[in-house]
């Protein structure tokens, strides 16, 4: 793992997020995103029977949560400490409104409610106490993240193997599977799945 800068503010992803991002990737049908094949795999390996209830910490403009909805899951959540992110998942997902909210991810009161799944793509390279962030999910949870083997200006961190990834989160999750899947010749994601 490889660790150099400090995280960045809201200001910053709510300009991120007007901007449309890399490619303007927050602006396509989630089906087109470069994250879209890690999470149909994601949807693979967890466990979705009896509707569970989940919560997305880092939900950004809601394209994974469009895509889950397609699954008729009812119970979801999904926070993000950009208003701008907000803004925009509920404007895609329109039945869907009160199911996002503005909040610190350090911070929110959802980490201590009724939930089974725990998703964060794309979160923890960019958080300076990810493991806190962790150690506050409930025991027994399933657990379902994603991070870069890839430097960026928002990135506090990134993993150069599988191992690395292995090394930071294993003392925190049981885990399940670890899955790579390559976005450029050089960039990859590692799909991580285990319980708390």
């Amino acid at each position: 793992m490889v660790a150099n800068k400090k995280e960045k503010d809201a200001d910053f992803y709510n300009q991120v997020y007007l901007d449309g991002g890399q490619n303007r990737m927050y602006k396509v049908p989630y089906q087109d995103s470069p994250y879209f094949p890690i999470w149909k795999r994601a949807m693979e390996v967890l466990e979705l029977k009896d509707k569970p209830k989940i919560l997305e910490l880092g939900c950004g403009v809601g394209q994974f949560a469009q895509f889950l909805f397609t699954y008729n899951i009812d119970h979801y959540m999904g926070i993000d400490y950009s208003e701008e992110a907000i803004k925009q998942a509920k404007a895609s997902n329109p039945s869907y409104k009160e199911c996002f909210i503005v909040d610190d991810i350090y911070q929110t009161t959802w980490m201590d409610s009724d939930y089974q799944i725990v998703i964060l793509f794309e979160v923890l390279e960019h958080l300076e106490h990810d493991l806190a962030v962790l150690a506050r999910i409930k025991k027994g949870s399933q657990v379902c993240l994603s991070v870069p083997n890839f430097d960026s200006t928002s990135h506090v961190r990134y993993f150069p193997t599988e191992q690395a990834v292995i090394a930071r989160y294993q003392e925190h999750l049981q885990i399940g599977t670890l899955s790579t899947f390559s976005i450029s010749q050089k960039n990859k994601l590692y799909l991580l799945t285990g319980v708390k």
